[in-house]
């Protein structure tokens, strides 16, 4: 039995709030070091607020109080959760089926934060109070509670606390235990694992990998076979995603594979060596693919890779965006992702609340009318990707990646800014010009779009409005069932 720690050591922690920033020219100093891991990791920290590594370790010295240091990890795991006290267990015990197929050990920690707030304030106690309980099992179980302010309060925050705190925790095992230690970050929505997730991490990262590895997303099978609307959205959007971060050449201006912070792992020195996260609260969750953007920039785009490495999450906002497009509200797919920090309402849906709405509200089928409507925001993003290649030899295209990635700007800025300058572009054109442009460009897209989408056996045409082009109702087949697999990876 390990020693009670009192909930409010972690709530007087919680209140710290030490200015975090990223140091892009420090950044890269740390790319060209070729110490070992421990060094590297030991220059990183060497860069972040003396305030805040003292929180780090205080963090760690509360969670290993009375347990024994003889386990050695290999696995670092953290989940961010905002308003998720009705997940946790759920999430231990996903975690607990790892322990048959994992070779070696590893530590769970949970990052708890919230904003300002009664309400949030509630939850993150009650939290707490889960953890404290479950970790009087499993000492494995570790906890890092903040309380951010409305001015710095970010996923991007609380992953750089995930991150970090990981990393604190290796530093303290010692030289060999950070050659081959791994990093993962799932989400506090997370539902289903399959009992190999860890080991099928683990098989990517040698002694000194240097790689970030990203796994899929999936979703509830039993809520993709209820509504065919919510099946076709998530497959198109996750392999229009995809696609475009798998055609570095000829999509260049999407940005190659991007991390979707729900599911990926990386190695110790390679979140030391780009600096770490970028914690500036930006609208939109962009952090993981600013880090991406780090990565390609400090260390080349071959330190990423893609994995089969699912986890089954809830689909909350894709479901309550497809509630707006049937009810026949306009919903603005974009900016559901960009100002995701300020939609904190939408976090206030239990996983329950969504599975009721699919069940109650979505038909089981869509008829072919609906399909364009459901997926054209979709197309306009492959459109976007097609316009900044026809665009980005222009120099104020390439000043604003210049300023994206010293991080001067966030990624959602850079974008709106590279598409409002692109149009200005089409417009400096002569008529006849600009329409072949436009026209060539939404042609483009539309091949792209329907590669990308060929396995579902149907093909669009657009309308005539050049880059705000919609997809025209399809030669569409039934889509067969999708199945969430998580037995086996």
């Amino acid at each position: 039995m390990i020693e009670l720690v009192n909930r409010e050591n972690f709530l007087q922690l919680a209140k710290v709030s030490p200015t975090l920033s990223y140091d892009y020219e420090e950044s890269k100093r740390l790319a060209q070091l070729s110490g070992s891991v421990h060094e590297v990791i030991e220059e990183y920290f060497q860069t972040q607020p003396d305030a805040y590594r003292a929180e780090l370790r205080e963090f760690s010295r509360l969670n290993m109080k009375g347990i024994s240091l003889d386990r050695k990890p290999t696995g670092w795991i953290f989940v961010p959760c905002f308003n998720e006290d009705q997940n946790l267990e759920r999430i231990v015990k996903l975690f607990d089926r790892q322990e048959a197929n994992f070779a070696g050990t590893f530590e769970l920690c949970f990052i708890l934060n919230c904003p300002p707030g009664t309400a949030h304030y509630q939850r993150l106690v009650r939290s707490i109070d889960i953890l404290l309980r479950a970790k009087q099992v499993r000492p494995s179980i570790h906890i890092v509670s903040k309380i951010f302010t409305d001015e710095s309060a970010s996923l991007g925050r609380a992953r750089k606390y995930g991150f970090d705190y990981c990393l604190q925790r290796i530093s303290e095992q010692g030289v060999e235990q950070s050659e081959s230690s791994f990093m993962v970050c799932t989400e506090g929505d997370t539902l289903e694992l399959p009992d190999n997730y860890l080991r099928a991490y683990a098989t990517y990262f040698k002694p000194r990998s240097c790689l970030l590895v990203q796994g899929k997303i999936e979703y509830p099978s039993d809520l993709l076979e209820q509504s065919e609307a919510l099946r076709l959205f998530t497959s198109v959007r996750e392999a229009v995603h995809e696609g475009q971060g798998a055609q570095p050449i000829e999509l260049s201006e999407f940005g190659g594979l991007m991390p979707c912070g729900r599911n990926f792992a990386l190695s110790p020195v390679l979140y030391a060596k780009v600096g770490g996260i970028d914690p500036i609260r930006r609208p939109g969750p962009e952090d993981d693919i600013i880090l991406g953007a780090d990565i390609v920039r400090l260390l080349g785009e071959d330190a990423k890779c893609n994995a089969s490495v699912s986890l089954v999450t809830s689909p909350r906002r894709e479901v309550l965006i497809i509630r707006d497009m049937l009810l026949g509200q306009s919903t603005n797919l974009k900016r559901a992702y960009e100002d995701f920090h300020n939609a904190v309402e939408i976090r206030d849906f239990e996983t329950a609340d969504i599975e009721k709405i699919v069940l109650q509200e979505f038909p089981s089928r869509v008829s072919p009318q609906f399909i364009p409507i459901l997926l054209s925001q979709l197309y306009q993003w492959v459109i976007s990707s097609c316009l900044k290649g026809a665009f980005c030899s222009h120099p104020e295209a390439q000043y604003l990646k210049d300023l994206y990635l010293s991080h001067q700007i966030g990624y959602w800025e850079k974008e709106n800014r590279l598409w409002q300058s692109g149009c200005n572009w089409l417009m400096s054109l002569s008529d006849a010009d600009r329409i072949s442009c436009e026209n060539k460009i939404a042609d483009e897209a539309l091949f792209w779009f329907q590669l990308f989408n060929c396995q579902h056996g149907f093909t669009f045409q657009r309308s005539n409005q050049g880059i705000k082009s919609q997809l025209i109702e399809p030669n569409y087949q039934v889509l067969p069932s999708l199945r969430t697999s998580v037995g086996n990876i």
